[in-house]
């Protein structure tokens, strides 16, 4: 009998809804479980397993800091304001290794 694999889970954040809607698509269709992470309002779908709602760039760095990032697969910033903001976080290096795109 096989077993089903366990769905992959992302975290995507963004502050541009333009940009983050396509991605939520794109990552449910693949098949993973979306979370999401913004500062816009935005309801729960069927192609989203949660969203949280940030509304300051400080409440944004006290959420990523207090977030366990190690339960995603990936996680994804979705504009590059979001991303240059939270490049410039006090974070542990840890997260910033799990938030920043680095190789």
């Amino acid at each position: 009998m096989s077993q089903s694999r366990p769905r992959l889970r992302v975290l995507l954040i963004g502050g541009s809804f333009e940009l983050l809607n396509p991605a939520i698509f794109l990552f449910s269709r693949a098949g993973f479980l979306v979370d999401v992470l913004v500062n816009f309002f935005l309801l729960k779908n069927k192609f989203i397993n949660e969203v949280e709602k940030f509304e300051s760039l400080s409440d944004l760095a006290s959420k990523l800091s207090e977030k366990n990032l190690d339960c995603y697969d990936l996680v994804s910033i979705c504009d590059d304001g979001t991303l240059k903001n939270i490049a410039g976080f006090d974070l542990p290096l840890h997260k910033k290794l799990k938030l920043l795109p680095v190789s």
